[in-house]
């Protein structure tokens, strides 16, 4: 139901962390739940959730008849030993919360309390915000023609200093004996991270543009701009407006390959699965009362038998993967495999992924097998000709390189395996089992 919902995407959802955006997603799902059906149980474990999380609200609102946001706040800086001890997020979430169990308790509300008055307008504000052209947002398409001329002026200027940013490569390449450059690589040393984060990010003139242009706004009566303050502002801001951008594509990443959705979507298509099997077996009872087109039935039947046989093939990456994500949840106990484990030397397939050293020990015990590194991407694919068995090594494993393995084989008769133990025995005990099966 969330994922239907036209505020699953809203910018109220996804401005924030990735955490914050995961549990947002979850609860639009209960409340619109709770808004179609009327569930007592869900609609108590919710109540449960509320007073867990914010025991010292709901113990409020619980014991009044009449709510005055005024007293709260009293009540809640008192609690916290001052309102300097309070974040705008804290002070936000509970009133929100208040508001929330105060109107599904049917408590009345103290409209006349100067807190609520100021809670009501943040809200309104708040809504007026997300809309298109709402005036407290900041954007190209407000810049009038004079300020247009600024940012190409300043761009002209910016680029005498420091040449022609084309990406994020030729930004770095240009302030190369620039202390500026030093500055900026240490903060990302302390973090234990490259730069090199950011040199995939897609960029455009448009990026720039918006930069200068908040620049700009921060300075509306300027006459002269200082060049110099402008460079500082367009290299920083180059950074963190690429770094955001990063942590944007991790979280959409995320959300893509987030393992709840995958359980989602497996169990749609289940449900259209048994869907489209219960209409077969309707027409099968159909088709077996009448006696005189049993013929006809018969063809159709094969007809459709050689189309299903296709459709699994096309479905054998499908169902590995799903294969593979139920056997996340399942402890693995070590066993000896059943059979001649001394056999596999002379088993043969393709290993794709895990690290240089690592696929260096497992060649040894597994001579016969190809061994395909995750940063292989213009490998050759012909060696993937012929092969019965190919198995991902998860645990190291490149998108490029996994996408490239699966357009190639896709239509051949390939058996495809996810295996992600660390454990050298596990790895081979699986790939036994796997190829023997």
């Amino acid at each position: 139901m969330a994922r239907e919902s036209n505020l699953y995407n809203h910018q109220m959802i996804t401005e924030g962390g990735l955490l914050q955006e995961e549990y947002c997603k979850k609860v639009l799902g209960i409340l619109l739940y709770l808004a179609k059906y009327s569930d007592e149980k869900i609609q108590k474990e919710l109540s449960e959730i509320i007073k867990k999380g914010w025991p010292y609200v709901y113990t409020f609102a619980i014991n009044f008849n009449q709510i005055s946001f005024n007293k709260f706040m009293e009540r809640y800086v008192r609690k916290n030993k001052g309102i300097e001890n309070l974040t705008d997020d804290d002070i936000n979430t509970n009133l929100m919360i208040l508001f929330f169990i105060s109107i599904n308790n049917e408590k009345q509300i103290n409209e006349k309390d100067e807190c609520f008055k100021v809670f009501i307008e943040y809200i309104y504000n708040r809504a007026k915000h997300y809309e298109k052209g709402a005036k407290t947002k900041i954007s190209l398409s407000k810049a009038n023609t004079e300020d247009k001329e600024k940012i190409k002026e300043l761009k002209k200027e910016i680029r005498k200093k420091i040449g022609n940013v084309k990406n994020y490569g030729t930004l770095l390449s240009n302030l190369e004996g620039n202390p500026l450059n030093n500055k900026i690589a240490f903060l990302f040393d302390y973090e234990k991270l490259s730069s090199s984060i950011l040199w995939n990010i897609p960029w455009d003139e448009k990026d720039i543009d918006e930069i200068l242009y908040a620049y700009l706004v921060n300075y509306p009566d300027l006459e002269k701009i200082n060049i110099d303050d402008a460079i500082n502002h367009f290299l920083y801001g180059m950074h963190i407006k690429y770094l955001i951008k990063a942590y944007r594509q991790v979280k959409q990443h995320y959300f893509e390959n987030n393992k709840e959705i995958m359980f989602a979507e497996v169990e749609e298509l289940e449900k259209k699965i048994e869907k489209i099997s219960s209409s077969f077996f309707q027409k099968s009872k159909e088709v077996e009362k009448l006696k005189e087109k049993l013929e006809l039935s018969e063809k159709r039947t094969a007809r459709l038998e050689i189309a299903l046989e296709k459709e699994k093939k096309k479905n054998i990456e499908l169902n590995s993967l799903r294969q593979f994500v139920f056997s996340l949840d399942q402890e693995i106990k070590y066993e000896p495999p059943e059979g001649d484990l001394s056999r596999i030397k002379t088993f043969e397939g393709v290993i794709i992924g895990g690290h240089e050293k690592w696929q260096q020990r497992m060649k040894k015990r597994l001579p016969r097998f190809v061994f395909i590194h995750a940063d292989m991407l213009n490998f050759d694919v012909s060696v993937l000709d012929n092969v019965k068995n190919v198995f991902f090594y998860v645990n190291y494993l490149n998108h490029a390189i996994y996408y490239k393995t699966i357009e190639h084989i896709k239509e051949k008769n390939v058996k495809i395996h996810f295996i992600n133990f660390q454990n050298e025995d596990l790895f081979l005990r699986e790939i036994y089992k796997k190829i023997t099966l």
